[in-house]
């Protein structure tokens, strides 16, 4: 999930960040915490420590949004399709009214299937991911985790975080117990004794 990003900051600013984002596709808005770094190729850039998505509001930015690959069934020419068609409320007809998708030429069942759950897995991705950031889950094991368990990800972790320690390299059991006790579970369990003592 590294990635190195040129973002717009404004219409005559760009900066270049570099980080850990799986999920980032041109197009969409972020909000980026990290720190100022000067590469001694590339220049002044942004290490990034953690980011958080806001799905573009303007025709312009969901056409680049869309165009990007991210949702299977979509590519440039039928991104600016839907576009024409929907304007600035093309994610809400995706998310809250798929159907209408047939209302735009060349459209049938199939392909509004195919859409609605490749977006489905889009939000899926971010709901991990922001359900992981909000317990202190770095972007990058957050990736990994994802990457394991998919859709499944919040009720495995939920059930038993201790799992990580067998499951994912790199995760001890300090990091596992942290995320255990910032989901509320009991200090005395059996889960938890497992992986102490295999710690």
């Amino acid at each position: 999930g590294f990635s190195i990003v040129s973002l717009a900051m404004n219409a005559r600013e760009q900066v270049t960040l570099q980080g850990v984002m799986p999920d980032v596709v041109p197009g969409e808005a972020i909000t980026v915490v990290g720190q100022w770094d000067v590469h001694p190729k590339f220049g002044r850039q942004i290490k990034v420590d953690s980011y958080s998505k806001q799905l573009p509001a303007d025709a312009v930015g969901i056409q680049k949004y869309l165009s990007s690959g991210l949702i299977k069934g979509i590519g440039p020419s039928f991104a600016q399709k839907l576009v024409d068609h929907f304007g600035s409320k093309t994610l809400q007809i995706i998310d809250e009214n798929p159907e209408r998708l047939r209302e735009v030429s060349g459209v049938g069942e199939k392909r509004v299937d195919a859409i609605v759950a490749a977006w489905v897995e889009q939000k899926e991705i971010a709901n991990v991911m922001v359900f992981l950031k909000a317990r202190d889950v770095s972007t990058s094991f957050a990736g990994k985790i994802f990457k394991l368990y998919g859709n499944r990800s919040i009720s495995v972790i939920t059930e038993n975080p201790y799992r990580l320690v067998e499951d994912i390299w790199g995760v001890g059991f300090k990091m596992a117990d942290d995320l255990a006790l910032k989901l509320g579970l009991e200090r005395i369990s059996i889960n938890r004794a497992q992986a102490g003592v295999l710690h």
